[in-house]
């Protein structure tokens, strides 16, 4: 269904396959093919076997394998792949923000030890997220079958960012009190189903951090297969566009006023 090697495969590889395929059963060997460019050093330099090179275990014991692959998916396959440690932690940092997420609702719920459920929004708050994580699964189903791996990056580093600056931020207060009502209980479910939605859909990337997520919080909390990669992925579904939008125009009118009072030094707790 599809095969991928660098651009130098084209007349060894890719052709040697299509050739043997088509002589001996008369059609083609594959459907689909990905050919790269090369990897080079964070300058653009080459790398070499006699000269500057990075042994794969040592770059996994200092970046990790997850932020590896990550970097890899989120760069562009027209152009060098630019790699190294510098680079790697820059991944890693951006998977941070995922993380936090994780931690954050970890924090609170080994406090409350709430029962899980289904979302059932309680305040349009929550019916954005279960819509903006939604819009994601669309989008990212739409990346993985074109097999755009970057195009996939880019919208889950979005959804990070709506998820972490936006719902987390507006919901701390809900976390933080005392008891345990229904609208605590709401906002646990609903950042509960978000971070295992993202979580399924990005383990082809990042299998490992994804795997503990699904040990420590989906199944501490609530009923799923035994690992993440053996369920399913998220399903496609329709959302509400209208919602989506004027959450965006509310952040675009905050984000100006911010603008605003940066620009005359005003800070954020001033009238």
């Amino acid at each position: 269904e599809w095969v991928t090697e660098m651009r130098e495969q084209v007349r060894l590889w890719f052709y040697s396959l299509l050739f043997m395929s088509v002589t001996i059963t008369g059609k083609a060997p594959y459907q689909r093919v990905l050919a790269f460019s090369s990897v080079v050093q964070e300058d653009g330099s080459k790398f070499s076997k006699t000269g500057t090179m990075i042994e794969f275990d040592d770059a996994a014991e200092r970046i990790g394998s997850d932020a590896i692959r990550y970097l890899y998916a989120g760069a562009g396959y027209v152009n060098d792949v630019r790699f190294g440690f510098n680079l790697g932690e820059e991944a890693r940092r951006k998977l941070l923000g995922f993380w936090n997420i994780y931690s954050f609702f970890m924090t609170y719920a080994e406090i409350d030890n709430p029962a899980i459920n289904a979302p059932n929004p309680t305040s349009r708050l929550d019916n954005w997220l279960v819509q903006r994580v939604q819009d994601f699964v669309n989008k990212a189903t739409d990346a993985y079958e074109s097999y755009s791996t970057q195009d996939l990056v880019r919208e889950f580093e979005l959804c990070i960012d709506d998820v972490s600056n936006w719902y987390v931020r507006r919901s701390r207060r809900r976390f933080w009190k005392e008891e345990l009502d229904a609208d605590k209980l709401s906002a646990y479910s609903t950042l509960y189903y978000a971070i295992k939605t993202l979580s399924q859909v990005m383990a082809p990337i990042i299998p490992f951090m994804t795997e503990h997520i699904w040990q420590d919080m989906v199944l501490r909390f609530g009923q799923a297969e035994e690992s993440i990669h053996l369920s399913d992925f998220p399903k496609t579904a329709d959302v509400d566009t209208t919602l989506l939008e004027q959450v965006e125009t509310v952040r675009e009118v905050i984000a100006s006023a911010m603008k605003l009072r940066n620009e005359n030094q005003l800070k954020v707790r001033q009238p």
